[in-house]
């Protein structure tokens, strides 16, 4: 499949969508930095802010985030977040950035920033039960 993507790749080198499929393969390879690689640069070909930019960012945050560089996740999340304020899907990924980061109460502000933009979030919801755990358990210890 990689193949049949990079000689379409080659035809027309800036058609939009490729490097997505490029990422989704690569994802399901194991590819980390490769994935991450191909999913910024579709983000780089779209105009920030348009549907597919957005799906492109979700990936490639969410790509960061499973590879452990939550710092860079957070970061990009952001970016999409000030871009797409109303964006529940890329709250909910600032908040997974954040609890990779142990910023526990970033996170849960995003998560619940996420489900005051929809409720029916399911990562959003999922998250803010783990970080709300994460709050308990050191309280638990000191008693």
């Amino acid at each position: 499949a990689l193949t049949s993507i990079h000689s379409a790749e080659a035809l027309r080198p800036n058609h939009r969508g490729y490097h997505t499929v490029e990422g989704d393969a690569l994802r399901l390879l194991g590819d980390r930095d490769s994935e991450i690689q191909a999913y910024r640069r579709e983000a780089e070909l779209l105009t920030p802010g348009e549907r597919d930019w957005v799906q492109a960012e979700h990936k490639l945050i969410l790509a960061l985030a499973e590879a452990g560089r939550h710092e860079a996740a957070a970061g990009e999340a952001q970016r999409v977040v000030a871009r797409v304020p109303a964006d529940a899907v890329a709250h909910t990924l600032l908040g997974i950035a954040y609890m990779g980061l142990n910023a526990v109460e970033m996170a849960k502000a995003s998560f619940e920033k996420a489900l005051a933009l929809d409720p029916a979030t399911a990562g959003a919801r999922q998250g803010l039960v783990e970080a709300e755990e994460v709050k308990r358990k050191p309280r638990e210890r000191k008693d």
